[in-house]
């Protein structure tokens, strides 16, 4: 008479199987650690029996949910999908879920958050925005494992992996440098904000080490919109044109893209009336009008590796810090040699 496969145990499969029970449970979640020809055999037994596992049961033996969130500000934004693309190729192997929580949609109050940080929930947690609510994480006690990535607050003692924003903004002034220009600009992002505000203090240091001059007026900050890149722009065109700076350093991609634009529209011409380098490198920087510079970003490479590090916290490794990843320069159509 055939097993009833409601009632059948993992001990039913291994006796069939001639296998022990820790080798059953192998074959279940780490199939790699078993032989071809005992992993081959115990599958059978199952197929042939219509054993199935109770997931929810043996994730409470594991105290696991095989699940991992990553709070981001905007995945409609290209740089954070990217990195979540990278963050989902590595748990995808490891047959771990990935939930979204997107921090700066309305729904995501403080109670919501916080909801994330339990261990029921979730095993890992994966922040990719630097202005969540510190509070939200300093109350977390007895949370899963957190890890930063690309933005932090620097003043929570948290794992964290990033790209070197310095180096970034260093690259795009030495090589407007190089080009001949001067009296070079820059747009920056929100110097609340933790990339925002490095990028800002790296080009006021490279600035420095050239021996280059700068001025109030030259510096614009506002968002990573487009429409703070529109804003620039109008200021730019209102300064007098020998006190206009030839060259601008954008502190991202979406900003550079409403620079220019709104140039074009107030009759002005990039690369000859003022070269522009962008930052990030997104998808659409190749295609512009002018084909954009700009400094490119390891995206997925940044999010890949900041699952094998929370994969390493969830097991209870000791977190390792690891050197900031470097970024490159793109030369494309937008910057070119002062020629005035």
């Amino acid at each position: 008479m055939p097993l009833n496969s409601q009632k059948i145990t993992i001990q039913d499969i291994a006796q069939l199987a001639n296998v022990s029970v820790a080798t059953v449970s192998r074959t279940l979640s780490n199939p790699e650690k078993v032989s071809d020809i005992t992993r081959q055999q115990v599958l059978a037994t199952i197929e042939a029996t219509g054993y199935s596992v109770n997931e929810t049961a043996r994730n409470l033996r594991k105290r696991q949910t095989d699940t991992i969130v990553v709070m981001t500000p905007n995945i409609g934004n290209p740089y954070f999908s990217r990195l979540v693309e990278g963050i989902e190729e590595v748990f995808a192997h490891n047959q771990i879920s990935v939930l979204i929580a997107d921090t700066q949609k309305a729904s995501m109050n403080s109670s919501h958050a916080r909801n994330y940080f339990s261990r029921n929930r979730v095993d890992g947690i994966i922040i990719l925005d630097g202005l969540i609510a510190k509070a939200i994480i300093e109350d977390a006690k007895g949370s899963p494992p957190i890890l930063f990535a690309g933005e932090r607050h620097a003043e929570l003692n948290l794992p964290y992996i990033g790209i070197s924003d310095e180096l970034g903004i260093e690259l795009a002034v030495k090589h407007l440098y190089s080009l001949g220009h001067t009296r070079i600009g820059h747009i920056a992002g929100p110097l609340t904000h933790t990339p925002g505000q490095r990028r800002y203090t790296s080009f006021l240091k490279t600035l420095s080490q050239l021996n280059l001059p700068t001025q109030e007026a030259w510096i614009h900050e506002g968002l990573f919109q487009l429409s703070t890149g529109q804003q620039a722009a109008y200021a730019w065109a209102n300064l007098a044109s020998d006190q206009r700076p030839t060259a601008i350093c954008s502190a991202g991609d979406e900003i550079a893209f409403g620079f220019i634009a709104t140039l074009h529209q107030l009759g002005f011409r990039v690369p000859h009336d003022v070269s522009v380098v962008g930052y990030d490198d997104l998808h659409l920087a190749a295609c512009y009008i002018p084909a954009l510079t700009t400094i490119h970003q390891p995206c997925r490479t940044l999010g890949r590796s900041a699952a094998k590090q929370l994969l390493n916290l969830i097991k209870k490794h000791p977190f390792t810090p690891l050197p900031l990843l470097d970024p490159t320069l793109i030369i494309r159509d937008s910057t070119a040699p002062y020629n005035r």
